[in-house]
């Protein structure tokens, strides 16, 4: 299997964010199709791969630790639109769903924050990082791929006219085709993989 991703949290008074809120304006929007989810192997980075851009997420130690539980079998992951802020900040949503538990797995669900009935007990995160330029990066010709392609919408948002300057994907191949983050590899994310993962 994989190893498996922890989510800083955004600290300020609310008059400030409020503030901010207001400056911000959508700029525009686009539509992304996305070819891999990834995981560094430290559990600490959620990799989003398309063609034109990659996405790296911060994500909360819970999450990692859920993956590495069986019960990450039963669970199908959902995304939502992504916002990008000035700065290249992206921020969106991940929505863990619990499928065809039995009793037990229902249980330890709820145990870990899950919410809802058996038939649909689920957990949101959110997640927050950075947007990446693709430019000339090619995933491994080996490398398993969804079993198919997956659309997500990208709003940006800006605070004037200038674009932001857009930072190049810091992913690397290594000579054995294993996809690296700053030297850490990541990892198949296999069961968001097909109907497991849907986008939203």
């Amino acid at each position: 299997m994989l190893s498996m991703l922890s989510l800083p949290g955004v600290s300020g008074c609310t008059g400030a964010m409020l503030s901010d809120a207001v400056r911000l304006e959508r700029r525009g929007e686009y539509k992304e199709v996305i070819d891999q989810v990834m995981l560094t192997v430290d559990g600490k980075k959620l990799v989003v791969i398309a063609p034109t851009y990659h996405y790296i997420f911060d994500v909360q130690p819970e999450f990692s630790d859920l993956l590495r539980l069986p019960l990450h079998r039963k669970l199908s992951a959902r995304f939502s639109t992504f916002d990008i802020h000035p700065g290249g900040i992206a921020s969106g949503t991940v929505w863990l769903t619990l499928n065809d538990p039995d009793d037990q797995e229902y249980a330890k669900a709820l145990s870990l924050g899950f919410k809802g009935p058996k038939t649909e007990a689920s957990k949101r995160y959110e997640i927050s990082g950075e947007r990446y330029l693709a430019r000339d990066f090619k995933l491994p010709a080996n490398l398993k791929q969804l079993n198919r392609s997956y659309e997500i919408t990208v709003v940006e948002w800006s605070r004037g006219v200038k674009q932001a300057k857009i930072l190049l994907t810091p992913l690397t191949v290594a000579a054995d085709g294993v996809i690296l983050l700053a030297a850490i590899p990541l990892g198949l994310l296999w069961y968001f993989s097909g109907a497991n993962m849907s986008l939203m």
